[in-house]
């Protein structure tokens, strides 16, 4: 009988697992081996990447001591000896086998830990679901981050968005920053931000998204025939503003979304309005455009919620207003003059309600306040949209020559 015991001295001692004990019955070696053999020691870790290290071992006889025998008893010793020298490499390489196993699933638990248990996927899935990421399966418009693939899994029976992260929009965070940052995502559920379904990133960065398949904002305000109508441009309004409640204000710690833009606002078939790109802070660099981009940001480099407050009110103006009298400058000289459907997008004939109208319009100019502690906070938006309390009164800013949309 051959016994090994096992001791993890690579922890902290709080969450040190006990050590391991394994024994092994070997047969006649002679059976097994040749009467010259060479024994080595490997190990497998699965997806990840670990540097293994002996750094003793010893081999103990309980046989008893040597009497003086007969020949054929000597040849029986002979035997004996040979299957302990033998059988000790062999029993090493199968203890060697269970650490590397074990701390391969330490290793992976680790991770899951980390990431909130979503889904890691294989460079190869990915490939698969996106035929090789073949230009048929290339998103028009993925983003700043980098390319973006439309995928289907059999498995799971579903479409997906998966999002390439380019090496030139990467930060330079830790693998830490990164888990942290998946596990933000993922455990963000609400139903007007878009769902994580995966990641990988053995070769290079890649989130997997769920797939929403009507586009987005700017398609259906800029480019599309049809005009989007003004209830359907209401509902994208509270949508939008509901996502950001629930990163801002009923999250622990919350969450900054950094890039709020119309083509980060994709919409279902029903036109149900779903905030993406959010939490990406550490793992891309790349910020908003500067249309969208809160002037304070700029001149300070720091993001904060009334930075996400003034990219939504912009998205507000752009939402409501004529695409070429959506400047701040005539905004407020409307606002002023107790006349701002005359700033209303035309392209809608008049066929909107003029309170919803007012109060959306007002709402952009209160959420784009150059002074960033006049602006209201995306709790005080919903309440503001969906109440018929009175219209607040805004404060002239220093300034009302920047053009919106520019």
């Amino acid at each position: 009988m051959l016994v090994a015991t096992v001791q993890f001295t690579d922890q902290t001692t709080a969450s040190r697992a006990a050590p391991v004990q394994v024994s092994a019955k070997l047969g006649d070696p002679r059976a097994l081996l040749p009467s010259e053999v060479a024994v080595g020691f490997s190990t497998a870790n699965g997806a990840t990447f670990q540097l293994d290290q002996i750094l003793s071992w010893s081999f103990n006889s309980t046989l008893a001591s040597p009497h003086p025998v007969t020949k054929g008893h000597h040849k029986k010793k002979g035997a004996a000896g040979k299957f302990a020298i033998v059988g000790a490499p062999i029993f090493l390489l199968l203890v060697w086998s269970i650490l590397s196993w074990w701390k391969w699933r330490s290793s992976s638990r680790d991770i899951d830990k980390r990431t909130g248990g979503v889904r890691q996927f294989k460079y190869n899935e990915l490939a698969a679901a996106t035929n090789q990421f073949s230009s048929e399966n290339r998103l028009i418009g993925a983003g700043p981050f980098g390319e973006g693939y439309k995928g289907f899994f059999k498995e799971m029976g579903r479409h997906v968005a998966i999002k390439k992260i380019s090496k030139e929009s990467r930060s330079e965070g830790s693998n830490k920053d990164f888990y942290d940052e998946v596990k933000t995502i993922s455990s963000a559920k609400h139903k007007n931000l878009v769902e994580l379904v995966g990641w990988e990133k053995a070769h290079t960065i890649f989130l997997v998204y769920e797939f929403v398949d009507n586009s987005n904002l700017r398609v259906h305000l800029h480019e599309k025939e049809a005009v989007l109508p003004w209830t359907t441009r209401y509902k994208i309004v509270k949508d939008i503003c509901a996502a950001l409640v629930h990163l801002h204000h009923e999250r622990r710690p919350f969450v900054l979304h950094r890039n709020i833009k119309p083509n980060n606002i994709l919409l279902d078939k029903e036109f149900n309005a779903k905030l993406a790109d959010f939490g990406l802070s550490r793992t891309a660099d790349k910020v908003g455009k500067a249309r969208y981009l809160d002037p304070e940001c700029k001149k300070t480099g720091k993001f904060k919620r009334s930075s996400d407050v003034y990219s939504f009110g912009i998205v507000l103006l752009e939402i409501a207003c004529k695409k070429d009298e959506n400047s701040f400058a005539k905004v407020w000289s409307r606002y002023l003059e107790k006349s701002l459907m005359q700033v209303a997008d035309d392209r809608l004939r008049g066929e909107f309600d003029e309170r919803q109208m007012e109060r959306v319009i007002i709402l952009g100019l209160w959420c784009c306040q150059p002074n960033i502690d006049m602006r209201p906070t995306v709790q005080q938006a919903m309440d503001f949209l969906e109440s018929d309390g009175p219209l607040p009164e805004l404060a002239e800013p220093e300034t009302s020559s920047s053009k919106i949309g520019n």
